[in-house]
């Protein structure tokens, strides 16, 4: 009968893991992650759905409330996300996997996006450039157990 160290150790050498890293914990943690992710990536792709809709209320819901403590703050994004025409995300991957939670994970999105330049933008065309779009977005698992959009970025 073989020890379990040495299933561990053959199953290590096979897939190149340091021994004794815990193998079913880890496949355990891929399918938790995967689960975690898609709920977090279905509520990011939801927030451009609205904002395509025009229905920039809605959208700023799924905001988190630091993005848009003020009246200012929702009014900048109210106009922000009024001025984009169409909006369509074309992909999403997840990026610093190594740094995320339960609560908290970073994507980069790919958009195609069509913006009009108004006056009233603080830069021309809210920053949006000739497609593809790529942005850096923080999901946040909010306090009602909603994934929430923390940060936008367009940049890592």
């Amino acid at each position: 009968m073989k020890s379990r160290f040495a299933g561990m150790f053959f199953l290590s050498v096979l897939v190149g893991l340091p021994l004794g890293f815990p193998v079913v914990a880890a496949a355990a943690d891929v399918d938790r992650w995967d689960e975690i992710s898609r709920r977090a990536q279905a509520r990011l792709e939801e927030f451009f759905v609205l904002v395509n809709a025009r229905l920039t209320d809605d959208a700023i819901y799924i905001m988190h409330p630091k993005m848009v403590e003020t009246d200012a703050q929702r009014q900048a994004w109210r106009s922000h996300l009024k001025a984009i025409r169409s909006i369509r995300v074309t992909d999403v991957e997840p990026v610093a996997v190594e740094t995320w939670t339960s609560r908290c994970q970073k994507f980069k999105v790919t958009l195609e996006a069509s913006v009009a330049d108004t006056p009233a933008s603080p830069i021309p065309f809210y920053g949006w450039l000739d497609n593809p779009n790529i942005r850096w977005i923080t999901m946040v698992l909010g306090e009602k157990g909603a994934w929430q959009i923390y940060e936008i970025a367009t940049g890592p």
